[in-house]
């Protein structure tokens, strides 16, 4: 029960959630927007062969 301890400590301010780590983001906010809208769209409309998007074409 470390929380009871947490809280006499720091009140309830003390339990609120808090980014405690582990890994970034793989992208920047504006590069997962663009993202988003390229693969909206059919790969032929980037000049690439297919019908579908892998992660090579996004590449």
């Amino acid at each position: 029960m470390s929380w009871v301890y947490t809280y006499n400590e720091g009140g309830p301010d003390a339990l609120s959630y808090r980014r405690t780590g582990g890994a970034s983001p793989l992208f920047a906010p504006a590069e997962t927007e663009k993202i988003i809208a390229v693969i909206g769209t059919e790969p032929t409309t980037h000049d690439l062969p297919g019908h579908g998007w892998t992660l090579k074409k996004l590449g």
